[in-house]
């Protein structure tokens, strides 16, 4: 029983133990980090890839419905002025509307992650150089 109450330390003697200047693996859980943030951020890029070709085909489908049906008032003597309003009211071209800004959404959200993993790279980045500047002189 005295060996155990001799090794006794009280927790406020262990707990406040000056910080590593390294940090807990030595940097190396801030290097994986900011390795998954640039895979990260690669994948974004591919997804804006695929999600601004979407959009773009959205888009072009958008446009073609709209003036099909413009072409198609216009022929039926409509009034011009009337024709972008009445247009609109067709359902494949709201339709094709409607796709178009789900993909324009799609892309913007995309474009963002990729932003937001770069952020976060950088503060990362930031912190390993941090590190590894206050690292003591040999």
């Amino acid at each position: 029983m005295d060996d155990e109450l001799s090794t006794y330390v009280p927790p406020e003697l262990y707990m406040t133990a000056a910080p590593s200047a390294v940090g807990t693996y030595g940097g190396q859980g801030d290097y994986a980090e900011l390795m998954e943030l640039m895979e990260r951020a690669e994948r974004g890029v591919q997804d804006m890839r695929e999600t601004g070709c979407q959009f773009a085909r959205n888009r072009q489908a958008y446009e073609i419905a709209k003036a099909r049906r413009t072409l198609e008032e216009y022929m039926k003597g409509t009034r011009v002025t009337v024709i972008p309003s009445l247009v609109q009211g067709y359902d494949d071209v709201n339709e094709a509307r409607m796709l178009k800004d789900s993909a324009e959404a799609l892309y913007a959200a995309a474009k963002e992650a990729v932003n937001v993993a770069k952020l976060k790279a950088r503060i990362v980045e930031a912190q390993i150089n941090r590190e590894w500047y206050q690292q003591p002189q040999l």
